[in-house]
This record gives structure tokens, C-alpha cells and sequence, in this order.
């Protein structure tokens, strides 16, 4: 498994006893810090080993403190993360058995590190049984979708919407609309549809909001690909022009040109946010590492 764990001051040595635990177990650990005994703040620490975990990039994450309390309310504010605040293994596998847990907290000062290696064993290593406890995790979810920062109104995003497309000159010379699509069967928080031709284009967003992200985010996001709609284009036609179709530079250029917009578009998107956004919430990063620019231009050189 790819495990995330963090801790503060208090629970550092702990933190460094369970890492190697882990390594040792032959699992794949991101360390989130802290990395020293000088104090610190948790929420610093238990908030980026949570998001790995909620982003996808770790199975399961371990967030540690003096008593567990601070870094388990950190990781559970975090949307998709179900953390457990555990002191005995009984805990531990229940949790993960009826709740789903993904985020294990423990104390340091609270139990020693033969048990906290042990709760963390019986985490790592039980399994959900879903059925009607799949039903009740649902109810939590839908819980945090209802009380996210995500549920602006759609008067007021379809305000803000009117707002970025001022603020991002893309009116007058784009028409620009935003629609909801209430199709339970559409996965996707936001996309467009585009008439290069008449300069027409169509926001849509998901009702449903599966992901429960910052809506004003996605409307800037979505926007943002628009105004660099052009660039796009471009790079697209020179790709298709100098590659034959199905040989491997041509779906290498694709693949690291979407990658790098996409990056990009997220960036800007929320440094756009930041300074004139009216919910500031910023989801973490949605995009695969960049790859350096000596990583990209070794790959060119090695196509064939």
C-alpha cells in the first residue's frame, strides 16, 4: 500500500517508529513531517498526509499527535476523508470493518509504540464489508456534501459566473452561457461545450456536484481553458502536422502538452481565486506531478 503519515513535535519519535514499521512491511510511505522536535502546529502536517489520501495518491494515512485529538479533527475537515481516532486495535478494526475509515490518528502520549504498531497492522490489514454499511458511510458522505462550502446557490454562481467572464475579458468577444446538468449518470463537475466558429460556448456544470468541489473554482477552472482555447488549438494542430498518427512522439506530445495545460489552467485558476474569488476554499492539486523540463525534453529525445 501507499501510506501518508504526519505528525507534530509531540508525536515525532512515534511518527519515525511507525514509518519504519511500515517500510519495513514493504509498503510505500509519503512522509508529510513534521521532521523534527521543534515545536510546530499539526494542522500543518495531518492536513497534506489527509489530502493525499482524499486526492487519491495514498491507500490509507496516519496522522499522529500528543493525544490524536487535533490531527483527527484536521484530517475529517478535509472532504473525502474519514479519519478514526484510535487507542486499541477492537477500534481499529471496526472501524475500517463499518466505516470505511481511510485516515488512522493515535496519540503518542497516549499509548505506547507496541500498540500503536499493532492498531496500525489491524487497520492496514481489514477490510471494508460494505452492504448496509455502505449505505450508512453514503449518509455521512452526503452529510459533508451538504455542509461543504461548495453549496453556493445557483443565483449566486450563476453571479459569479457573469462576474469571471468579465473579469477574464471573455465577453463581450465569447458568448458564453452556464448550464446545470441534473443527469445522475454524468461523473464530471464541470466541462464545455465550444463553437470555435461563432464564438459560442457552454458552461456545464453538475448539479449533484460528485466530487464536492468549490463550484467557483470550477466555473474559473473551466474559463480558464477557454481563454487559452487558442493555444490549445495550436499546439493540437502542430502535434497532429509533425507526428504520423499512432506512433509513440505523437502520443507522447499529447500526453505531456494536456498535462502541462491542465497544470497550468489549475494554477492560474487558483491564483485568480485567491485575489478576487468570493469562496477562497481552494481544492488541492487535481493534476499528476509535473514533469521538470529536463524530464520532458530527455523523453523528446529518447522518441524514436
Amino acid at each position: 500500500m501507499n501510506i501518508s503519515i504526519a505528525s507534530d513535535h509531540g508525536a515525532y519519535a512515534l511518527k519515525e517508529r511507525l514509518k519504519a514499521h511500515l517500510l519495513e512491511q514493504g509498503h510505500q510511505v509519503a512522509d508529510c513531517g513534521t521532521n523534527t522536535t521543534d515545536s510546530c502546529d499539526y494542522p500543518d502536517f495531518a492536513r497534506p498526509a489527509a489530502q493525499l489520501v482524499a486526492d487519491g495518491k495514498c491507500d490509507r494515512g496516519v496522522v499522529l499527535c500528543t493525544t490524536g485529538i487535533g490531527v483527527s479533527m484536521t484530517a475529517n475537515k478535509v472532504k473525502g476523508v474519514r479519519c478514526a481516532l484510535c487507542h486499541d486495535p477492537l477500534s481499529a478494526e471496526m472501524t475500517r470493518r463499518h466505516n470505511d475509515a481511510n485516515v488512522l490518528a493515535m496519540g503518542a502520549e497516549i499509548i505506547g509504540g507496541n500498540l500503536a504498531q499493532r492498531i496500525l497492522d489491524v487497520f492496514l490489514s481489514t477490510e471494508f464489508e460494505g452492504g448496509r454499511h455502505q449505505r450508512r458511510v453514503d449518509k455521512v458522505m452526503e452529510t459533508e456534501r451538504e455542509g461543504g462550502s461548495a453549496a453556493m446557490d445557483r443565483d449566486t454562481l450563476q453571479e459569479r459566473f457573469d462576474y469571471w467572464c468579465k473579469k477574464l475579458r471573455l465577453t463581450p468577444g465569447w458568448d458564453v452561457k452556464l448550464e446545470w446538468v441534473d443527469n445522475p449518470e454524468w461523473r464530471k463537475t464541470g466541462d464545455f461545450k465550444i463553437d470555435c466558429t461563432d464564438r459560442k460556448a457552454i458552461l456545464m456544470l453538475n448539479a449533484a456536484n460528485p466530487r464536492q468541489e468549490n463550484l467557483e473554482e470550477d466555473i474559473v477552472h473551466e474559463l480558464m481553458h477557454l481563454k487559452l482555447y487558442p493555444l490549445d488549438q495550436v499546439t493540437e494542430a502542430l502535434i497532429t502536422s509533425h507526428f504520423e498518427e499512432g506512433a509513440p512522439a505523437r502520443s507522447f506530445a499529447y500526453r505531456q502538452f494536456f498535462t502541462s495545460l491542465e497544470i497550468t489552467v489549475e494554477e492560474l485558476a487558483k491564483c485568480f481565486l485567491l485575489e478576487f474569488g468570493e469562496d477562497r476554499e481552494l481544492s488541492f492539486g487535481r493534476c499528476a506531478k509535473e514533469k521538470s523540463f529536463n524530464e520532458l525534453y530527455d523523453g523528446l529525445n529518447n522518441l524514436e
